[in-house]
């Protein structure tokens, strides 16, 4: 976003772009979300969104809209769902259950790589690796990271 502000700026914009999410997770916002509209209504309207990162669907004759599942943008979709205690009607190619979608689904899986890392648990130097905004402090940062994973583990029980 701070790249998006200096664009807007050196083109001669006057507004401040400010992002009202920065200091909350993606279940978080879903749980503000169903505050404002109720949870049924949040639920639907979350459900229509898309987070899918994989487009190769084609190749199976599935809209490119559909979502995999198994993707990182899946995988916190999933979990903010979970965390806010909303119902997700989203059509997950995973679930399924079927042996062509999942040999397609294996090779595009971070679950893996997920569990290794819910498993090792935040260390303070993975926040050191992320390029945060000069003024956003490192323990916010850290804080953030901490309720995002706690998020993602709900996938595990």
């Amino acid at each position: 976003m701070q790249t998006l502000a200096a664009v807007a700026r050196d083109a001669g914009a006057h507004a401040v772009i400010h992002n009202p999410f920065a200091t909350r997770t993606k279940g978080e916002m879903f749980t503000q979300a169903a505050e404002l509209v109720g949870p049924a209504p949040a639920a639907r309207l979350l459900s229509s969104t898309h987070s899918c990162a994989h487009t190769g669907h084609r190749s199976h004759r599935i809209p490119v809209r559909t979502h995999c599942g198994v993707c990182f943008g899946c995988l916190l979709r999933r979990a903010s769902f979970r965390a806010a205690a909303l119902d997700d009607s989203t059509d997950y190619l995973h679930a399924r259950h079927d042996e062509n979608l999942n040999t397609y689904l294996h090779g595009k899986s971070v679950e893996p790589s997920l569990r290794t890392f819910l498993a090792r648990g935040l260390r303070p130097a993975d926040i050191t690796t992320l390029n945060l905004p000069p003024d956003y402090p490192t323990r916010q940062a850290y804080e953030l990271c901490r309720r995002g994973i706690a998020e993602l583990e709900l996938l595990y029980p």
